[in-house]
């Protein structure tokens, strides 16, 4: 009986299931944690409002020239295109906030006109708008100062 108490082969066998055991939670662990990362990641990117910024960058660039350039075809003086051109504009500006609300984004575009003083009174004209635009729709928030030149 002497012989059993000296066998310990069963308590290696032990020792090496708990080795493998807990080698398998750690594995199980980083693979979980890679397939949570890899949605994160991939979800943000999905989230990321690329498709309407594009929209309301080109929107309001395109509404800029065509206003403009209407502007200068507009009027006699100076400052009768100027009046037509922030008149549309601020138009144009508050629709597009009320579109921009009714989705869940924030949207501020602001102006400045660039002048042509070069020639004669009466032909002077609005050569360039500078367009401030801004973004938010509480994730993303996108700012950006653009001009926009007239022919």
């Amino acid at each position: 009986m002497s012989g059993l108490n000296t066998d310990d082969s069963g308590q290696w066998l032990l020792l090496g299931a708990m080795i493998v055991s807990v080698g398998l939670a750690v594995l199980i662990v980083f693979v979980n944690q890679s397939v949570l990362a890899g949605h994160s990641a991939s979800a943000s990117i999905m989230d990321f409002p690329k498709n309407d910024i594009r929209e309301f960058r080109s929107e309001v660039t395109n509404e800029a020239y065509l206003l403009g350039t209407a502007a200068n075809g507009h009027g006699t003086s100076l400052s009768g295109r100027q009046t037509y051109f922030a008149t549309n504009f601020s138009r144009f500006a508050a629709d597009t906030r009320a579109l921009y609300s009714a989705k869940g984004s924030d949207v501020f575009i602001g102006y400045a006109e660039g002048l042509n003083y070069s020639v004669l009174p009466g032909g002077q004209s609005i050569d360039n708008v500078t367009i401030f635009m801004n973004y938010n729709n509480g994730d993303t928030q996108y700012n950006e100062t653009t001009t926009v030149y007239l022919k």
